[in-house]
């Protein structure tokens, strides 16, 4: 029934238009409609499903990644669960150990695979950040960033994809699997929400009360009341320009 008001509607707003361009004097004269139709695609939420081998160049153990082999469709929980139970031989397989911590987390209400929509009601009911991250052409991208404030807790997972199968991979070390990115060779640090580099957690520190991302505009810092002088001290930076112009456009600006 709602397929069949919607060609109707669709219908009917051709008409109108064609209408409309035809009043305005275009000169030409329409003489049919043949036909015309609507694509109905079933939205299906981005979801972790069962084992996936990472793609060859995050295989390397470097790249802080623990892959979690699961035979079922909790490979989110799995890998909550390798956060809160690290291992360090062979952290990729589901041992007793794990087993155990299944009743010790609050996964009430949480449907198998977990979708984006269920992040925010895991982390409320385990009190615990979630960062999810995607990959795509060789290239990670966030796809969902806490905004929770569960200081003591944090996890990072990267969500891979494999025809239509996907499946979570926990980041033991965010840093470490975004080292490739630049080539700077000292400790480097990422933002999670742009993913820019700095080369100290003091700078990213600064950087995340100015992150776009992370603001939703960019922050501007007025100087305080005694400091309200703002002086250029880096002359050493400055560029050789042949010429410079000032131009004052009010100056041509015609008088009402």
């Amino acid at each position: 029934m709602e397929i069949s008001e919607a060609l109707q509607q669709s219908k009917e707003y051709i008409l109108n238009i064609i209408a409309s361009w035809i009043s305005e004097g275009s000169g030409w004269t329409v003489q049919s409609v043949d036909g015309h139709y609507i694509n109905v695609v079933k939205y299906e939420p981005i979801r972790g499903s069962s084992y996936i081998k990472l793609p060859s160049e995050l295989r390397n153990g470097k790249k802080g990644l623990i892959n979690m082999k699961n035979e079922d469709n909790e490979c989110f929980r799995w890998c909550h669960i390798r956060h809160l139970n690290p291992q360090n031989k062979d952290p990729q397989r589901i041992k007793k150990s794990d087993k155990e911590h299944v009743n010790k987390l609050n996964y009430s209400g949480i449907h198998f695979p977990v979708t984006t929509k269920q992040y925010n009601k895991i982390e409320t009911q385990n009190n615990i950040n979630i960062n999810v991250f995607g990959y795509e052409n060789k290239q990670p991208y966030p796809i969902y960033v806490s905004k929770e404030k569960h200081n003591d807790h944090c996890i990072e997972l990267l969500l891979i994809t494999e025809d239509k199968n996907n499946h979570y991979v926990l980041i033991k070390d965010f840093n470490r699997f975004m080292r490739n990115q630049t080539k700077h060779n000292e400790r480097k640090h990422f933002c999670m929400h742009c993913l820019q580099c700095f080369s100290s957690e003091r700078v990213l520190n600064i950087h995340k009360n100015n992150c776009i991302q992370i603001n939703g505009t960019q922050a501007v810092n007025m100087p305080d009341k005694d400091n309200n002088i703002l002086k250029f001290n880096n002359f050493h930076k400055q560029q050789p320009i042949p010429f410079v112009i000032y131009a004052d456009f009010e100056a041509i600006t015609e008088k009402i």
